[in-house]
């Protein structure tokens, strides 16, 4: 198990889909909580309940918190977090970022690196497949160096 505590906040059931999604490819994920925005909730409950979640989740590393986007209320009620707690926030949370760090998690020096990794993971994971087609059968080679 990671030494570091995991939070996914969203909209809606993005959070938990994305956990069980993860869950599916990598197995059962002890340590990393999921909390939604629902639509009868406001800044200060959503701010709770997650401040709420990374206290739970703090194994005393931190905590990577993983939101949706950027400007909304997970990632405004998050930035509120940082007063209290330990712990990175990065938004535009995808599939492969909560895969690769989730992975990352155990090797990883510090929670910056952990939180680097993360960025670089989901940027990582955002692929024109046309675009990349087309540079797979234009230049063959160039494919067979990247495998």
């Amino acid at each position: 198990m990671s030494r570091y505590g995991f939070v996914l906040a969203a909209h809606g059931d993005l959070a938990p889909a994305l956990l069980e999604s993860a869950e599916m490819i990598l197995g059962q994920q002890d340590g990393v909580l999921t909390v939604k925005l629902m639509p009868s909730m406001n800044l200060e409950a959503l701010e709770a309940e997650l401040s709420d979640a990374i206290a739970r989740a703090d194994q005393g590393a931190g905590v990577m918190v993983m939101i949706d986007l950027f400007g909304g209320t997970p990632s405004n009620a998050a930035a509120l977090c940082l007063r209290s707690h330990d712990c990175a926030i990065v938004t535009g949370v995808n599939l492969p970022m909560l895969l690769e760090t989730l992975l990352a998690a155990d090797g990883a020096e510090s929670l910056e690196e952990l939180s680097q990794a993360a960025i670089h993971a989901g940027r990582m994971g955002i692929v024109d497949v046309a675009a990349r087609f087309a540079a797979m059968k234009n230049n063959p080679e160039a494919h067979s160096k990247e495998s």
